[in-house]
């Protein structure tokens, strides 16, 4: 099928809009699931099926933007008080489960605040590892405790050459599709402070759309 740009009309990735053959003349409504420059999937709901249509890339601009979650509390508090005087080398595991069953959301920056330190670390130095620990079935968690990791670490957060408030940020994290906990190790060779540790992150997703004329 040949299709128009300006006949792909859809804002909403989850709407069902009309699109139009440009070639048969025959409507299709379906869902855009996806559009690169140069492509656009659609699911036709009226058939059952992914149709993935080339248009001229000249033709169309295909654009995504960050689409904040709808979720309450954004950014969100996922361990704090856990970490409060958290020996060097120990690690504490959120028992709080993050839900993202029904959310679905993709991405988050997270970020660890740790008020002051005993000594000052070297620049660039690993002050934590965090972990997820993850579910595919809805119920159950892969094996993971305050000292067993699983796995290697989803995200480390460098320290930087002070005693002072620390507060660092890793960007882009992809979120596991379901449920999941945390685990958070402290790599430092000292105690994090006794109050106002703080492990958030901020949620959110790509949303994309046609920007043709």
């Amino acid at each position: 099928m040949a299709w128009a740009a300006d006949e792909i009309t859809a804002r909403d990735g989850s709407k069902v809009q009309t699109y139009k053959d440009s070639v048969t003349g025959r409507h299709v409504q379906g869902v855009l699931l996806y559009g690169p420059n140069g492509a656009v999937t659609v699911y036709d709901t009226s058939n059952n099926a992914v149709r993935t249509v080339q248009v001229n890339q000249q033709q169309v601009l295909f654009q995504k933007i960050w689409w904040e979650s709808t979720r309450a509390g954004n950014p969100i508090t996922c361990i704090s008080t856990g970490m409060n005087a958290l020996a060097g080398g120990a690690g504490v595991l959120e028992t709080s489960t993050v839900s993202n069953d029904t959310e679905r959301d993709m991405w988050a920056d997270f970020e660890l605040v740790i008020p002051t330190l005993a000594a000052a670390p070297a620049d660039g130095d690993t002050l934590a590892n965090v972990y997820f620990v993850r579910q595919i079935d809805g119920t159950n968690f892969e094996t993971a405790s305050s000292s067993v990791a699983p796995g290697t670490p989803d995200m480390t957060f460098k320290a930087r050459g002070t005693s002072t408030t620390q507060r660092m940020i890793v960007p882009h994290i992809l979120l596991p599709p379901r449920s999941f906990r945390l685990l958070l190790i402290n790599r430092d060779a000292t105690a994090f402070t006794a109050t106002n540790n703080t492990l958030k992150m901020y949620v959110y997703a790509e949303q994309g759309f046609n920007a043709a004329a």
